[in-house]
Protein backbone atom coordinates (compact mmCIF):
# COMPACT_ATOMS: atom_id res chain seq x y z
CA UNK A 1 0.00 0.00 0.00
CA UNK A 2 3.00 2.29 0.97
CA UNK A 3 4.31 2.19 -2.82
CA UNK A 4 1.09 2.75 -4.40
CA UNK A 5 0.89 5.99 -1.68
CA UNK A 6 4.81 6.80 -3.21
CA UNK A 7 4.07 6.12 -7.15
CA UNK A 8 1.10 8.49 -6.96
CA UNK A 9 2.71 11.37 -5.22
CA UNK A 10 5.47 10.67 -7.62
CA UNK A 11 2.92 11.25 -10.57
CA UNK A 12 1.50 14.19 -9.21
CA UNK A 13 5.00 15.95 -8.61
CA UNK A 14 5.46 15.18 -12.58
CA UNK A 15 2.29 16.52 -13.76
CA UNK A 16 2.65 19.83 -11.81
CA UNK A 17 6.29 20.22 -12.90
CA UNK A 18 5.10 19.87 -16.47
CA UNK A 19 2.29 22.46 -15.95
CA UNK A 20 4.38 24.86 -14.50
CA UNK A 21 7.32 24.22 -17.10
CA UNK A 22 4.65 24.76 -19.69
CA UNK A 23 3.22 28.27 -18.04
CA UNK A 24 6.66 29.12 -17.93
CA UNK A 25 7.69 28.70 -21.13
CA UNK A 26 4.01 29.84 -22.79
CA UNK A 27 4.85 33.09 -20.16
CA UNK A 28 8.36 33.59 -22.07
CA UNK A 29 6.97 33.38 -25.62
CA UNK A 30 4.31 35.56 -25.52
CA UNK A 31 6.33 38.22 -23.34
CA UNK A 32 9.03 37.85 -26.08
CA UNK A 33 5.99 38.05 -28.89
CA UNK A 34 5.12 41.53 -27.27
CA UNK A 35 7.93 43.10 -26.57
CA UNK A 36 9.81 42.25 -30.75
CA UNK A 37 5.98 44.10 -31.18
CA UNK A 38 6.94 47.10 -29.71
CA UNK A 39 10.39 47.30 -30.26
CA UNK A 40 9.33 46.97 -34.06
CA UNK A 41 6.56 50.08 -33.17
CA UNK A 42 9.15 52.43 -31.62
CA UNK A 43 12.14 51.76 -33.63
CA UNK A 44 11.36 52.99 -36.99
CA UNK A 45 14.16 54.29 -39.09
CA UNK A 46 13.48 55.53 -42.26
CA UNK A 47 15.07 53.59 -44.96
CA UNK A 48 17.24 54.98 -47.54
CA UNK A 49 16.62 54.36 -51.13
CA UNK A 50 20.28 54.98 -52.49
CA UNK A 51 21.98 51.88 -51.18
CA UNK A 52 25.30 52.72 -53.28
CA UNK A 53 25.26 56.15 -52.24
CA UNK A 54 24.97 54.69 -48.14
CA UNK A 55 27.77 52.08 -48.22
CA UNK A 56 29.79 54.74 -50.11
CA UNK A 57 29.42 57.07 -47.21
CA UNK A 58 29.68 54.48 -44.39
CA UNK A 59 32.94 52.96 -46.46
CA UNK A 60 34.47 56.77 -46.54
CA UNK A 61 33.53 57.16 -42.40
CA UNK A 62 35.20 54.01 -41.06
CA UNK A 63 38.25 54.58 -43.63
CA UNK A 64 38.46 58.22 -43.60
CA UNK A 65 38.27 58.76 -47.06
CA UNK A 66 40.60 56.51 -47.99
CA UNK A 67 38.81 53.59 -49.07
CA UNK A 68 36.56 52.93 -52.11
CA UNK A 69 33.81 50.07 -53.41
CA UNK A 70 35.21 48.38 -55.78
CA UNK A 71 32.18 45.85 -55.95
CA UNK A 72 29.11 45.21 -54.23
CA UNK A 73 27.28 41.89 -54.71
CA UNK A 74 24.16 40.73 -52.82
CA UNK A 75 24.34 37.55 -50.55
CA UNK A 76 21.27 35.40 -50.29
Amino acid sequence: MDAISNISVLINLLLIGMFIVFIVLSLVYVLGKILIYFSNIFNVKEASLDVEKEIEKKINHLTNGKGRVLKITKLD
